[in-house]
């Protein structure tokens, strides 16, 4: 999902002057936008008589309670289910300096998987690696700016600061290639930096065992539907009243591995203030400068970020693709993509520390 954001928000916090531009929309794109829109907020109605009364029926509305029902649905299934799950270490964050040419070695890095175990035992795609924790000085790792550099800044982004040692996870014994001493291994808070020739790969431990399921008992907080009238309409929709959810105007960091800015609603941007869950706030963006993209953040360490938000983007502009996103009261996010071939449903939840995870 990071790495979907990327490629999507390639400048998203290069710079603010980046970050507010606006680009140039196509004019088909914007009217099926716009149609599409309205249909989902039960602007478009079609004019049905009941009972020879002559009384609108709108269609919208009944696609919307059709919709509703299908959520529930979706719900009752996964708050059902039972689940065996497990702590996990995610690639957040990534970054090459240059130094690194060789194609089939990044290859093999990026595509690297870890799990670690104690302070003592590391598992690389699979491989076992013994290990041992170490503090290393660190005017060592200030000698080399652009790691040292990349460091401060990814980590005060996390509201971590980085003392005289750094804590260092080393290979018992040497082993050669990229498993070698030349490979660097970062061990600060739930953190662990791999770094090789210029490369830098950022995995952050993330709870998922212990940290809620699904509530048979919860109920729909917030939907797409609702979104596109809070944000589009002329009022305010019905659940937006009911849990007190608020447009934001002010301002926020946005946070994106070691870069950071400063945005606001407005030029294709606009937010949502949520009620607050496990102390975090929430806060739903919607991107509609191409695609009509919805973002869901926690706020935490004075921001939100890019590699900590759930993402759903709502039509395909040059697809029959059709996203829907919904938002229940126990902290459950649904996430449902829709082509002519198939539909997909992807359960997020909110852990204790604030991070998304996906529930499989």
């Amino acid at each position: 999902m990071n790495r979907i954001l990327k490629i999507l928000f390639p400048s998203l916090c290069n710079s603010q002057q980046q970050y507010i531009k606006r680009p140039t929309f196509i004019l088909s794109s914007v009217v099926l936008s716009i149609i599409l829109s309205w249909v989902v907020s039960g602007v478009i109605y079609a004019q049905t008589p009941v009972n020879g009364g002559g009384k609108q029926i709108g269609l919208a509305h009944k696609s919307n309670e059709k919709r509703l029902k299908n959520w529930n649905e979706i719900h009752a299934k996964y708050a059902n289910k039972t689940y065996q799950l497990k702590d996990t270490w995610e690639l957040v964050d990534h970054f090459n300096f240059g130094n690194l040419e060789d194609e089939r070695t990044i290859k093999e890095i990026y595509d690297m998987k870890i799990r670690l175990e104690g302070d003592t035992l590391l598992f690389q795609n699979d491989r076992k690696i013994k290990v041992k924790r170490v503090l290393q000085d660190t005017r060592v790792y200030q000698k080399n700016k652009e790691l040292y550099g990349y460091l401060v800044r990814f980590f005060s982004n996390q509201g971590i600061n980085i003392g005289t040692q750094i804590p260092v996870l080393r290979l018992v014994p040497v082993t050669k290639g990229i498993y070698s001493r030349d490979l660097e291994y970062i061990y600060i808070g739930n953190y662990l930096v791999l770094y090789h020739k210029g490369v830098v790969l950022m995995f952050k431990y993330i709870k998922r065992n212990g940290q809620g399921l699904p509530d048979t008992k919860a109920t729909i907080m917030y939907t797409q539907a609702d979104a596109y009238k809070d944000f589009k309409g002329k009022s305010r929709s019905a659940r937006a009243l009911k849990y007190g959810i608020q447009p934001y105007n002010g301002y926020l960091k946005l946070m994106d591995g070691q870069r950071c800015d400063t945005v606001q609603t407005g030029d294709g941007f606009d937010y949502l203030r949520l009620p607050n869950y496990k102390k975090y706030p929430i806060y739903l963006c919607l991107n509609y400068n191409e695609d009509d993209i919805f973002l869901i953040y926690t706020y935490k360490h004075g921001g939100i970020d890019v590699n900590n938000s759930v993402s759903s983007t709502a039509t395909g502009s040059y697809n029959d693709y059709l996203g829907d996103f919904a938002i229940f009261t126990d902290g459950t996010i649904y996430r449902k993509e829709t082509t002519k071939k198939e539909t997909r449903i992807y359960v997020y939840r909110i852990n204790d520390d604030g991070d998304f995870y996906e529930l499989k």
